[in-house]
């Protein structure tokens, strides 16, 4: 199929970059960073993209996605998630609590 399973929402990503490389005289150094920046995440959502798209087998666009990923982002999710669920899980208890008394 390749891609398009999102879009080819990576494209508009990659516009800005080109967008970007025509001005090139206009840029500060920060830009010229945040430009770099765009280019690893246009090739993770590439990859994504694929992945979702089965063109791309099961955890190929990994690499691409920790090349943007701050260290730890992953563990923080994670552990934001299983927050989240804890407290559903408190909630569900106490519901079914409640109506096992009644």
């Amino acid at each position: 199929m390749s891609g398009g399973s999102l879009d080819y929402a990576y494209s508009k990503i990659e516009d800005v970059v080109r967008a970007m490389n025509e001005r090139e005289s206009d840029l500060t150094p920060k830009m010229r960073a945040f430009r770099a920046f765009l280019v690893k995440v246009s090739k993770a959502a590439h990859d994504v993209e694929w992945e979702i798209a089965s063109d791309y087998g099961p955890g190929e666009s990994d690499a691409a996605i920790d090349a943007v990923m701050p260290v730890g982002f992953n563990l923080a999710c994670a552990i934001e998630s299983a927050k989240i669920a804890e407290e559903n899980l408190h909630a569900a208890i106490a519901e079914a609590e409640l109506e096992c008394a009644s």
